[in-house]
């Protein structure tokens, strides 16, 4: 195991089963310097290095076990990560051969009966995809959709390629239709590499989460166990990591929030900055107000891009300040139009967004394919395939709305190209 000739700031974190993260102070380069050298001498091997903002990230390496180091300037820290068991990343670009032009999909989940949930797809220049999170238990097909979804836009000859599978966090609505992706449909498809770094679920504020919450990580981490052919790359800040030939940059995890409370689990996402075709995307997943502090202490200059999945699902996420410095043209909800309407006028953070942006798209709305690099006003529409269903919804949530607002809802659905639906025939 590492040691350090230091006195922590902190007392270590067991962050998960296999990684311990630990806090230094670090005052100087020169400091800096000396550190990475008792790790060097120590038989690790330098892997990767990073710079954002002036902060400065080292990977070592030895015997299967992965050091990630963090200097961060702003509060004058050393930060280390010791993992223990995770499979590496891909440290420089991948060379492939360019047969589709690369997109970005904002995917339309089931919102039927649930208005979060979050999937993203990217697909690289040889085909393959990066999916980003997935859907909630509520939304019942939504891994069969996304299976046929993929296939379909596989180029022809070519089986279905996933390169890399990414999870911001472990809430139902991020990670249940993945775990049925794997029970069910993966006789067609290939997945190349898992991305995530979960907050352990023995943590001490474990107790405070949804028990619902709780058995759903468990059974996904039991279902990923179950395949071992894929390896499982746990995240940590400061990595750059490629898929294909994009780029990912890991800008915060829940260790960098400790050790701030996690009794709001959403403080527990990771923040991911994507490079592609020259253009900047970030994926903050729920990142919520623990996750802002760091963001902002940390970084400076990092934010700026062409578009902005909205935290939380323009839920209370991220702070105002946060989309100001992205001053992102085009901005994506993963949530329905009735809960967009409903939180807009109360989130400072949502009308600086969008205020800011040029375009704005809402996941349940249809899915919409923005090709990379996206230029203001090519976005590509998919019929909306879903529709609420008000008696579920009232069934499972308790609450309702006017026969008048949904007739709108309604019509608007049927003008974006969704079928016509039965129950809904003569009117409300």
């Amino acid at each position: 195991m590492l040691k350090l000739n230091a006195t922590p700031v902190l007392p270590p974190y067991q962050s998960s089963e296999n990684c311990v993260y630990t806090v230094y102070p670090c005052a100087t380069t020169n400091r800096y310097q000396q550190y990475l050298s008792e790790i060097a001498a120590q038989g690790f091997s330098l892997y990767a290095e990073n710079s954002i903002d002036g902060n400065l990230f080292a990977t070592y390496i030895k015997d299967g076990c992965l050091v990630q180091t963090a200097a961060i300037l702003s509060d004058r820290t050393f930060r280390v990560a010791v993992d223990t068991k995770t499979a590496l990343y891909v440290n420089r670009p991948e060379p492939c051969n360019r047969v589709v032009k690369p997109a970005l999909w904002q995917f339309e989940t089931d919102h039927r009966l649930i208005d979060c949930g979050m999937c993203y797809v990217m697909q690289c220049a040889d085909g393959s995809f990066f999916v980003i999170d997935s859907a909630h238990s509520y939304s019942v097909r939504d891994n069969d959709r996304l299976h046929d979804f993929l296939i379909e836009h596989t180029p022809k000859g070519q089986k279905c390629v996933i390169a890399g599978w990414y999870f911001s966090h472990g809430h139902a609505d991020h990670i249940c239709k993945f775990t049925d992706f794997l029970k069910y449909n993966m006789a067609d498809v290939t997945i190349e590499r898992l991305y995530y770094n979960f907050i352990s679920q023995s943590h001490p504020d474990a107790e405070k989460w949804d028990a619902a919450d709780r058995r759903f990580t468990d059974q996904f981490i039991a279902e990923v166990a179950k395949h071992p052919e894929i390896p499982v790359v746990n995240l940590h800040i400061g990595q750059r990591f490629y898929v294909r030939d994009f780029a990912f940059t890991v800008l915060c995890t829940h260790e960098e929030v400790h050790p701030a409370s996690f009794e709001t689990y959403n403080n527990s996402s990771t923040v991911l900055l994507c490079e592609a075709e020259g253009q900047r995307i970030f994926f903050p997943g729920d990142a919520s107000d623990r996750s802002d502090r760091v963001l902002l202490s940390f970084y400076s200059s990092v934010f700026a891009c062409e578009i902005m999945q909205v935290s939380h699902h323009g839920h209370m996420g991220l702070s105002p300040e946060f989309y100001k410095k992205a001053n992102a043209p085009v901005v994506l909800f993963p949530t329905t139009q009735i809960k967009y309407d409903e939180e807009f006028d109360h989130y400072e953070a949502n009308r600086v967004a969008v205020k800011q942006a040029k375009e704005c798209y809402i996941s349940a709305n249809g899915t919409v394919k923005l090709p990379l690099p996206y230029k203001l006003g090519k976005v590509v529409r998919y019929p909306d395939e879903t529709f609420e269903s008000f008696t579920g919804v009232q069934n499972l949530w308790n609450y309702s709305y006017t026969p008048e607002r949904k007739q709108e809802l309604y019509d608007a659905y049927l003008a974006r190209g969704g079928k016509p639906i039965e129950e809904y025939k003569n009117g409300f």
